[in-house]
């Protein structure tokens, strides 16, 4: 079919949307759990459990277009297609990036937020509507999810463990010792289901077991004589103790001081909730509630009192809810009390994007710079206004004090500018340390960017500790016309803070901000390292691996079976080495005029030919090479058998576009290049790795390092970091949908290099994010993918700009001939050009365009990225040698 032909598709439905089935009489409410398009609900890797049983619970990947609802009547979630429900509400909160349709380009923030509700009494059945959630609080106090600060500590809580009161038909009371264990639910409500989540609740019906009965504490009545299981209900419950994670401490102070919490369990009565700003919003249907004021408890008439003037109950059960936000968008319209059915959640936002009150830093790239491509000045700005269409922004920069804003505003192309760093990441609703009460009440009144740098680069807060200050809080405001933040504290008052004075908490990282101190209690999923260095330390794994003569022998013989595991070269994009481009002239060339075909390996000639040997030996290891610091370690027999084989299969293997050296000094390094395929946003770009051999290699696959010149931009490929991790199936470092090919005894270079060529390099990057495969062919994706082509080829074009002026050792020749003998750079330049003069003409897609669907290699670009293409563009011209 062709492409203009093929469905349009887009989500309709989100995570946390209150629906409703179509043409259901009942009209039960439900609340969506997964979505086809959400990263957990779509693994590939989940067992699939499908069953026509109307009973039997959806478990398994969700399939395209369908979710995942769970009804407030408790039946199982099932799987339901998008079109089979009715949203009613969709859950928004402050800080939250919309867009009013998936192919808009333009997005905006929200900035407020309005629920109402309807409220039913359990027992009596009483009801209230259009209730304003600021009005109401949880019945049971401490919520799964809440901030709390404990002594020294703020964390979240993971686990609420209650007192509860069960009331049985004659009357009488009793409080379980352990009611998670001596309680059995009644109610019919599937254990898959989320609203199995609130384990107790008043009213709901319990068994309590007959072992349990003389061990619970009986406040009226006495136990029964017949020691059978009783059947009772709720009547009260209270939370006793929390199971937390710990996210931050107070700067300065250590983990092993005496204020330290020693426990992850702590008693509620030692902990301070912190109520967020946006605990109004935070409200789904089916949870209970009371009145913040006791008087409208009263005032309403909702007491209830089962069993006699000493026991009364107010709480009310949320039976729908209705959400309104106020919403800023990029150029600065605010559209007010929207409901939230009406807008649709920004998913996967691009790295680009830029809203009014972000901070960025400049990173424009000057013609006049000199040979050594940097960012220029590295100033703090604040986002006025951005015009998602054009890809650019207006931005006041803050002084060289950093108390005040310039008053002129600049226009930046989205590519110009740097935002979303460490230092410089703020959102509506995040949860931050205040982290330097001496430099916030000096006269400088912010700390300066080198020193904020230089704190999160340590990992470790080392600032002045004031025990009587604030030391954490949430933002609820980001001023657009001073450098500054309002944060709410814990005793709820609002409190003004330059950008310096504080660091944002990464709930999804929390241990970043412990690294250094002593908090060795705390769980840790990962080390942070993505190479092991524990290898090259020490002398514990100097032993010969190769005493073991059977496995010696089991890990030749796999070898033997490697050349059946490479990727066929001729199913990858390729680019031959070679090609002898026609002189060069300052004109653009026609936009549609064919370009020269290019020639593969084998018609090099003279001198050449032996430079571009696909693979050969240099003498030294490179000093640039990122693991030539690392000693050379000891290898087995094994190894040196292996890396012989491996030798021999990338010198008769390797596919056009791939180069490798090894050295005669450091037979446990290896250094590649790969050129950018053609058609590809990386075309003529080369892309340098460097690949370090483990002792147990290969067991585990190489330790691999990747040269990022990105200048601050952030990542050119979605599997290519800034800080030079790769992240691949085949090397472990990789979780996304596709994890067939994974690292075995079987796999090699060749391979790996093959995968880094076709698997990561490829037309689309965009969809190589994880999860984001299922978009290719719908609306976000076709919108998405084409921006990050945009982003991807400039970034390569930088790629280009520094390789010429600072080739990586080893590889000078090389780089010289490409891009000068072969013309390859005049190629580069006269893209650039074609790519301009049809952007200028006006054929910029604004949209999801029916030729640019499947975010195809680039024909035009932005208003925004025709500035820094051109600039670009000229430095490199200026790079060709004069005639």
């Amino acid at each position: 079919m062709p492409q203009t032909e093929k469905a349009r598709f887009s989500a309709n439905v989100y995570l946390e949307d209150t629906v409703v089935r179509k043409g259901d009489p009942e009209q039960r409410l439900g609340l969506v759990t997964r979505t086809w398009h959400d990263f957990e609900g779509s693994l590939e890797n989940m067992p699939e459990v499908y069953s026509d049983d109307e009973d039997a619970p959806a478990r398994g990947p969700v399939p395209h277009k369908h979710v995942t609802v769970s009804w407030l009547t408790g039946e199982p979630p099932q799987f339901y297609h998008e079109d089979e429900l009715i949203v009613m509400d969709r859950s928004l909160l402050y800080g939250d990036v919309v867009k009013k349709k998936a192919s808009d380009l333009q997005s905006g923030t929200v900035v407020n937020v309005r629920v109402e509700v309807d409220l039913r009494q359990p027992n009596t059945g009483e009801e209230l509507h259009n209730i304003d959630t600021k009005r109401l609080k949880y019945y049971s106090g401490v919520q799964i999810g809440d901030r709390v600060a404990y002594q020294d500590s703020l964390g979240t809580v993971e686990e609420v463990f209650y007192e509860v009161h069960v009331v049985f038909a004659d009357g009488s009371i009793c409080v379980p010792n352990f009611p998670e264990d001596d309680l059995e639910s009644m109610e019919k409500i599937h254990e898959d289901s989320c609203f199995w989540d609130a384990q107790f609740f008043v009213n709901q019906k319990v068994k309590l077991y007959k072992d349990a009965i003389d061990s619970c504490h009986w406040i009226r009545g006495h136990p029964p004589s017949s020691k059978t299981d009783l059947v009772g209900i709720l009547g009260k419950i209270a939370p006793k103790r929390v199971l937390m994670t710990w996210i931050a401490q107070r700067p300065n102070v250590r983990m092993a001081s005496a204020s330290t919490p020693r426990t992850d369990v702590v008693s509620t009565e030692d902990i301070q909730v912190f109520k967020s700003a946006a605990q109004h919003a935070s409200f789904d249907i089916g949870d209970q509630v009371v009145f913040a004021d006791e008087k409208e408890n009263e005032e309403n008439g909702l007491w209830f009192i089962p069993f006699g003037d000493e026991w009364k109950t107010c709480v009310m059960e949320i039976i729908a809810i209705r959400s309104y936000v106020d919403v800023e968008w990029q150029n600065t319209t605010t559209s007010l009390n929207v409901r939230t059915p009406d807008l649709i959640p920004y998913m996967n936002v691009d790295d680009q994007d830029v809203w009014p009150r972000d901070y960025v830093l400049d990173k424009q790239l000057e013609d006049d710079m000199g040979p050594e491509m940097r960012a220029s000045l590295n100033r703090l700005g604040i986002v006025q206004s951005a015009n998602a269409r054009d890809r650019t922004c207006l931005v006041r920069w803050v002084n060289d004090a950093r108390d005040a804003l310039l008053p002129d505003e600049d226009l930046r192309s989205f590519y110009e500018v740097a935002s979303g760093t460490d230092v410089l990441s703020v959102r509506l609703g995040d949860t931050v340390v205040i982290n330097d009460w001496q430099a916030i009440e000096s006269e400088e009144k912010a700390l300066s960017l080198e020193h904020l740098a230089q704190k999160l680069r340590s990992s470790n807060l080392v600032s002045t500790a004031y025990e009587d200050r604030p030391w954490f809080g949430e933002i609820i405001e980001i001023h657009k016309d001073r450098p500054t933040l309002t944060v709410q504290i814990l005793s709820g008052e609002h409190i003004e803070l330059p950008i310096g004075g504080v660091i944002v908490i990464d709930l999804d990282d929390p241990d970043a901000l412990f690294e250094g101190s002593d908090a060795d209690y705390m769980p840790s999923d990962s080390d942070g390292s993505w190479e092991t260095e524990d290898e090259y330390e020490g002398s514990d794994h100097d032993e010969d691996l190769s005493d073991n003569d059977e496995d010696a022998n089991s890990h030749v013989d796999n070898v033997h079976v490697l050349s059946k595991t490479v990727i066929e070269a001729d199913k990858v994009p390729t680019v031959p080495m070679s090609s002898l481009a026609k002189p060069l002239d300052s004109t653009v060339l026609d936009p549609k005029a064919d370009r020269d075909p290019m020639v593969n390996n084998d018609k090099l000639n003279g001198s050449n030919a032996e430079l571009w040997m696909a693979f050969k030996f240099q003498s030294n290891v490179p000093s640039d090479h990122h693991f030539a610091s690392k000693p050379s370690l000891t290898h087995s027999k094994t190894f040196h058998k292996r890396l012989q084989l491996e030798y021999k299969l990338l010198q008769s293997s390797l596919p056009d576009g791939i180069i490798v050296r090894a050295f005669e000094d450091r037979m446990d390094l290896l250094r590649a290049i790969i050129i950018g395929p053609k058609g590809t946003p990386y075309e003529n770009a080369m892309f340098v790795f460097d690949f370090s051999l483990p002792r147990d290699y290969p067991d585990t696959p190489p330790h691999t390092s990747f040269h990022s010149w990105t200048g601050g931009l952030g990542r050119i490929n979605p599997n290519l970091y800034e800080d030079g991790k790769v992240c691949l199936s085949l090397l472990g470092t990789w979780h996304g949908k596709d994890q067939s090919e994974t690292w075995h005894l079987d796999s090699n270079i060749l391979q790996l290099l093959v995968s880094i060529q076709g698997l990561v390099l490829t037309r689309t990057p965009y969809y190589n994010e994880a999860g984001f495969e299922k978009f290719q062919g719908g609306i976000e994706g076709a919108t998405q993918s084409r921006l990050y082509n945009e982003k991807a080829y400039l970034l390569s074009l930088r790629f280009i700009q520094h390789i010429l002026t600072k080739p990586p050792e080893g590889f000078g020749e090389e780089v010289s001939d490409y891009y000068y003998r072969q013309g390859h750079l005049g190629e580069v330049i006269n893209d650039g050009k074609r790519i301009l003069l049809a952007s200028e003409t006006g054929n910029v897609v604004d949209e999801a365009n029916e030729n640019e669907l499947e975010g195809s290699f680039i024909r035009t670009v932005s208003h925004g990225a025709r500035g820094p293409l051109h600039r670009m563009i000229s430095i490199l011209e200026a790079k060709l040698p004069s005639t």
